[in-house]
């Protein structure tokens, strides 16, 4: 299946205007709230209300099962769940700098004044890093941002190349306490990856089989419109076993997607634990 999913930009196919067997089977596969918004879908019924309107013969069935779906979809609020994602503080954006640092107003040989800014530890932050919780796991998440703040200004403001002591000091401190948060999302994703899969509304299978009717009375009119032989039509019922074939394959592919997701993160999981204990082997003693 080749088909790129529409119902993530809220538009059909260019050609009918409906959306196409491929499309609709798209679906399937990336229905776990990705690509797929509940406002994207509605706009797509919006669409194809308005569509309904031109379409002709098997396309107007193909379009009135698809809405039929659709709506279908737009009801299923579990279909658009997301799990709500780790705040890692030091990760970016996670915690911004509230450091203002020593500041010195400095005047150059043309008589302005430029205020430079000295970004060394003052003794209350250093005092302040000594009270930490040796447990890096007992750092609270306010102070664990904090510490990434502070971390962000010197990585920023390039603190790092005028003050190496109090890099060195703050590095130690926070590489425990990170590596806690790189675990514990880690772990929030491999548990988020787990969350089953949402079950589809019924009603695709009957919509893809009608799309491709349309599809191949479509193809026929233009192949009896050039004076050329036509061939014969397919039965209902074998529309219906292509697009019950389909659906299994879409299914299946996405039931596997989903367990390459969670090996993925159990994969990540691991990567982290290990990483830890390769730190651990360096800094000891």
């Amino acid at each position: 299946m080749n088909g790129e999913c529409k119902l993530a930009d809220g538009h059909g196919s260019r050609r009918t205007g409906a959306f196409t067997a491929d499309e609709l089977l798209a679906f399937v596969q990336e229905a776990r709230g990705n690509a797929i918004t509940r406002g994207r879908v509605m706009a797509a019924v919006t669409r194809l209300e308005q569509y309904r309107r031109s379409a002709r013969g098997a396309e107007t069935v193909a379009v009135n099962l698809q809405l039929q779906w659709l709506r279908q979809v737009v009801d299923k609020k579990d279909l658009f769940a997301r799990p709500e994602p780790y705040r890692h503080p030091f990760r970016p954006g996670g915690a911004p700098s509230l450091r203002r640092g020593l500041r010195t107003q400095v005047q150059k040989a043309d008589g302005s004044v430029e205020v430079q800014v000295d970004g060394a530890l003052s003794a209350s932050e250093i005092a302040w890093l000594e009270r930490l919780p040796k447990e890096p796991g007992q750092v609270s998440y306010a102070d664990a941002q904090t510490l990434a703040g502070i971390l962000n200004d010197f990585e920023v403001n390039n603190h790092r190349q005028s003050h190496p002591a109090d890099d060195r000091l703050l590095r130690s401190v926070v590489a425990p306490i990170r590596h806690v948060y790189d675990l514990r999302a880690a772990e929030h994703e491999a548990r988020s990856a787990r969350t089953p899969l949402e079950d589809i509304p019924d009603g695709l299978t009957a919509a893809i089989a009608a799309t491709t009717a349309a599809d191949e009375e479509r193809m026929r009119d233009n192949i009896k419109s050039q004076g050329l032989p036509v061939p014969a039509a397919a039965s209902g019922d074998e529309f219906g076993m292509r697009a019950s074939m389909a659906m299994r394959s879409a299914l299946e592919q996405r039931r596997m997607a989903w367990e390459d997701e969670i090996d993925a993160a159990d994969r990540e999981v691991v990567r982290v634990r290990e990483e830890n204990v390769q730190r651990l082997a360096v800094t000891a003693p």
